[in-house]
């Protein structure tokens, strides 16, 4: 899905991480943090507009990395943090990543709500 080594961490929209996987790219504290801000500056948008609109997924593409945070209800973000190549970056399509990711998503939701 993100064609390189990707680091998944569960993180609460306060910023606290509740989970980080093993293996992938480092997930800097402050970058985390500032996720969580665009994460829940979205999530507001979304709301505000047009009497709610569902603003499931944010991506920020940089020139080698992708950074994927997920809703998964509640107050919880899932976060993928992967080193890509450049050309992988630039063709990235964040609607089919969003669909390919949705079972695992919804597991989450069943799981946190445990």
């Amino acid at each position: 899905l993100y064609d390189g080594p990707a680091r998944c961490a569960l993180v609460h929209e306060s910023g606290e991480l509740r989970y980080v996987s093993e293996t992938g790219p480092t997930i800097d504290a402050a970058a985390l943090d500032n996720l969580c801000v665009l994460r829940r500056a979205s999530t507001k948008m979304g709301r505000a507009l047009d009497g709610g609109v569902s603003v499931p997924a944010t991506h920020v593409r940089g020139e080698a990395t992708l950074t994927s945070a997920f809703d998964v209800g509640g107050a919880h973000v899932f976060v993928v943090l992967a080193d890509v190549q450049r050309a992988v970056a630039e063709s990235f399509d964040g609607k089919e990543a969003e669909r390919r990711m949705r079972g695992v998503l919804e597991g989450l939701v069943v799981a946190l709500k445990a």
